[in-house]
């Protein structure tokens, strides 16, 4: 299992440094542009550079889900299909386009389009000069205001249930085929939500749109208690349902993201605002998973007392889910940090630098990124899988004790 994990982690490594250069290289073709292309496609010639990237990334993302839903659901793995694909087969499947790719010289066309850049002449930096660049990049108001707004929405907004994937698979069955359909759905919404919101909601007020979309994610991730109260709930395709519907509103706040970028950095220094978005984000979101993980220590709810659903039990998820949704709507207020529109983000961009914010950023950074790590090595060294902070049901005979107390099923 180790050297699988190995595997995945390298190329998981692999695939952010090489999503981090892309996305770089399309915020910086998307700054070339006017003002009125950049992000939207609506009225105008051609569609923007950004606009193009993201339908075929998320075209892309659409069609592998789809296939893994359909392919992966065989009689080994639980399902329905009457064959399914084997995972040495899906990994042939994953490094087959990128070898294509390399033969037909795809990257070489991205090469012709990062010289296209203006002062990408110059020769690259070292990397104590890159890392200097970085820390003047978090100078700037434009950087640090908008990178610690987003490092706070995104670590109490996606803060999760940890227990409902369990509670789906053992309350009704949650199969492979149903959390591939879920999947390749969020990739619609996405893409469609996308297109609505470049055509008709570009130019309202960002802060606004950013706290709807906050407290729509929450209502709607709220429903799951309909699940865990209503027996005629329970159900896979329902579930999917839900989960469909917290997407709708989590695509609003990626957008909006995504569009904020462009506005927010400087020639030449497209790479290095982007990675110090990417970095607080991605540190957010370790945070965030890691929140999820400790709630699960204040209500245990292990695999057995799942299966067993007495009255205890969906009332800790209750519990759970409650603080979750808690958790999320107090990221509202970090939306007044974001720039409301193009406009503020142009005098973001003149205002006065701050060494001081800057080292406070960094510091967030490294804590995020140490917090995060730790939270999930934890949980994998047995002598400490069993710690509440981790996510345990504690350790000694006591925890033993809990997981075996009985009690009358809810729903037959």
């Amino acid at each position: 299992m180790l050297p699988y994990a190995g595997i995945v982690c390298a190329l998981e490594v692999c695939m952010v440094c090489a999503d981090t250069a892309c996305d770089a290289l399309v915020v910086g073709l998307t700054k070339t542009e006017a003002e009125d292309v950049r992000g939207r496609d609506a009225g105008v010639p051609r569609r923007s550079t950004l606009a193009n990237a993201y339908s075929c990334r998320f075209t892309a993302a659409l069609l592998s889900s789809a296939a893994i839903a359909v392919l992966y659901d065989g009689p080994k793995q639980g399902g329905h299909m009457p064959f399914a694909l084997s995972l040495r087969t899906w990994w042939a499947v994953g490094v087959a386009p990128a070898g294509c790719m390399l033969v037909a010289g795809v990257f070489t066309h991205v090469r012709d389009a990062e010289r296209a850049l203006p002062g990408r002449d110059e020769a690259a930096p070292s990397v104590a000069a890159a890392l200097g660049r970085f820390r003047a990049c978090l100078r700037r108001p434009a950087a640090h205001r908008v990178g610690v707004a987003l490092f706070c929405i995104t670590s109490l907004s996606l803060v999760t249930n940890s227990a409902s994937n369990a509670a789906a698979i053992q309350w009704f069955g949650y199969s492979n085929l149903q959390y591939g359909v879920d999947n390749t759905m969020s990739y619609v919404t996405l893409t469609i939500v996308l297109q609505l919101l470049k055509a008709y909601a570009l130019h309202c007020d960002w802060r606004a749109l950013f706290s709807s979309a906050i407290f729509g994610m929450q209502a709607f991730y709220a429903s799951f208690l309909i699940v865990v109260w209503c027996c005629w709930a329970r159900n896979g395709w329902f579930y999917v349902f839900l989960n469909i519907d917290n997407q709708v509103a989590y695509d609003v706040t990626f957008f909006l993201s995504v569009v904020m970028v462009p506005e927010l950095v400087e020639p030449g220094l497209e790479g290095v605002t982007y990675g110090a978005f990417t970095t607080l984000t991605n540190a957010a979101q370790n945070v965030a998973s890691a929140v999820s993980v400790q709630l699960l220590g204040v209500w245990p709810l292990s695999n057995a007392a799942l299966d067993a659903d007495t009255h205890e039990t969906r009332a800790d998820v209750t519990r759970l889910q409650v603080a979750c949704c808690l958790a999320g709507l107090a990221a509202i207020p970090f939306t007044l940090l974001l720039p409301s529109q193009k406009h503020d983000c142009a005098r973001l961009r003149d205002a006065p630098s701050s060494r001081t914010m800057a080292d406070a950023v960094l510091a967030l950074i490294v804590l995020g990124m140490l917090y995060g790590a730790t939270m999930s090595i934890l949980p994998i060294v047995p002598a400490t899988s069993c710690l509440k902070l981790v996510g345990g049901s504690g350790c000694g005979a006591a925890a033993a004790a809990d997981d075996d107390a009985p009690g009358a099923a809810y729903c037959a």
